[in-house]
């Protein structure tokens, strides 16, 4: 990856439009082994998984749990009305932009983990700060359209608040929207 770095190049000029970035994401993981001194993996298992108690939620696809606690993978609906077993996908040098597998029950948790540290505002692997600031708008499409934080989307519909992210690899899409009801104004 790091060879080819070099002969990319932008879509469009820094900060014009928005553009999700499984290849920035990659280089962030990079850049966390890099300062860690520890490998990518082995560094979300420890300082962020396991304090989180995400105990089925990996940064990789764990293969003994394939077909067991991890669903198989099954591709779009074909010509003939059937649906194509997807092969385990391993994502490599990608993995900290789409790597992870998890249960429904670890993705509850990592719900309820966010609207605690929000909620108490005592620091559990993030200071609440860094978390409200990643789930503010940092940027808006000059049609007002895409609304994106650090890391999460953000919409907005009726006096609700939403926040999430959502991604896709071979057979399988993922999906998780959290609502904040607007602060009550201080007085």
């Amino acid at each position: 990856m790091k060879s080819r770095l070099a002969e990319q190049a932008p879509l469009w000029p820094a900060s014009l439009w928005y553009q999700y970035s499984n290849l920035g994401l990659a280089l962030i993981g990079n850049t966390v082994s890099a300062v860690s001194g520890e490998s990518y993996r082995d560094y979300v298992q420890t300082h962020i998984l396991e304090p989180l108690g995400l105990k089925d939620t990996h940064p990789f696809m764990p293969m003994p749990l394939y077909n067991k606690r991890l669903a198989v993978g099954w591709g779009a609906m074909t010509r003939k009305g059937a649906r194509e077993l997807q092969k385990p996908f391993d994502s490599r040098a990608m993995t900290p932009a789409a790597g992870y597998t998890s249960t429904a029950e670890d993705l509850g948790q990592f719900a309820a983990w966010q609207f605690r540290l929000l909620r108490t505002n005592h620091r559990e692997v993030l200071k609440a700060s860094t978390l409200r600031e990643m789930q503010r708008v940092q940027f808006m499409d000059p049609g007002w359209k895409d609304t994106r934080g650090l890391g999460f989307d953000v919409m907005r519909k009726s006096d609700q608040t939403y926040v999430g992210h959502d991604g896709d690899c071979p057979g399988y899409h993922s999906i998780l929207w959290l609502g904040r009801l607007p602060k009550p104004p201080s007085f």
